[in-house]
Order: C-alpha cells, then sequence, then structure tokens
C-alpha cells in the first residue's frame, strides 16, 4: 500500500488484510476490500508484531458533498425522489433528504442539492417554491420604500 502523509511525502507500507479486517465505506452497509479505489483517503487502525502491519480496520473516508443549486419545475414525486426539469428541458433526479418535505408536482422552485463526490447522486436538501420567493421580495421591498424619507425622492426628481 503506498500512502501519502500530510507533508507530501509517500511511502509504501505492506499492509495484511485478514479476515478479522473490518472494512467501512460508508454509505455501503457490508463493504469490503473492492469497494476501495485507488486515490480513496483511508483512515486504517493496525496493529504491528515484528514491524508487520496488520489491518485491524480500514475507514474510507467519505469527500465531501458538493452543494449544488437549481432552478425548475417539479415534474414528478415518486415516494422520496423528485424530478426537476430546469429552463433548458435538462432534467434532475433528487433522493429527498430526510426531514424535507417534497414539493408538489407543477412547482417551479429553486433547489440546494448535495451532491455525492462517488455516485453523483443529488440528495435535496432544501427548496422554495419561487412564487413564495418572490412574495416575500416583495414584501421585503415594500418595508424598504416604506422607510425611505419623503424628500429623498423629491431630491431624486431634481
Amino acid at each position: 500500500m503506498e500512502t501519502r502523509a500530510e507533508r507530501g511525502e509517500t511511502r509504501n507500507i505492506d499492509l495484511a488484510i485478514t479476515s478479522n479486517t473490518r472494512i467501512m465505506a460508508p454509505p455501503i452497509q457490508a463493504a469490503s476490500m473492492s469497494n476501495i479505489k485507488v486515490g480513496d483517503r483511508i483512515a486504517v487502525l493496525a496493529s504491528v508484531l515484528e514491524g508487520k502491519y496488520t489491518a485491524l480496520q480500514i475507514v474510507v473516508i467519505p469527500a465531501q458533498p458538493v452543494k449544488k443549486h437549481f432552478q425548475g419545475m417539479v415534474m414528478e414525486v415518486k415516494g422520496s425522489q423528485v424530478t426537476l426539469m430546469d429552463r433548458d428541458g435538462k432534467v434532475f433526479i433528487m433522493q429527498l433528504a430526510q426531514g424535507v418535505a417534497a414539493p408538489s408536482v407543477d412547482q417551479f422552485i429553486i433547489a440546494t442539492a448535495e451532491e455525492d463526490p462517488a455516485t453523483k447522486e443529488l440528495r435535496l436538501v432544501a427548496f422554495e417554491v419561487s412564487e413564495k420567493l418572490l412574495e416575500r421580495l416583495e414584501k421585503h421591498i415594500g418595508k424598504i420604500e416604506d422607510k425611505k424619507p419623503k424628500d429623498a425622492d423629491e431630491e431624486r426628481e431634481k
């Protein structure tokens, strides 16, 4: 096994993997060595006996999900799966994150999703219905207009 330390140096380590080695690769429930790919970041708990390393546990460190924003029409909601189409006709299929209520079909939404770097699966973590956002912005603009001094408008007209 080749390892790269934080400072960038690289060295080879012979690491024995046994039937007792516990392998974890979230979100896979029963992971095995076949789930570990070249370039994956891993953490290893190993025992050393007479200079030989034996892996007790190997954990794949998942890459951080990438947040993405989408705007589009909800085309379908099936269980926890939402299908969204943007204005260019591109279709995105997203899984609802736990605790996120499903949007309604035919709603135009602005969505925030996390993309799993490994699987490219999208997880819908938040959304706002466009009409509600517009109403909120108009209310906010109205409050600003109400607070504006009356003579400011007169000064601009001059």
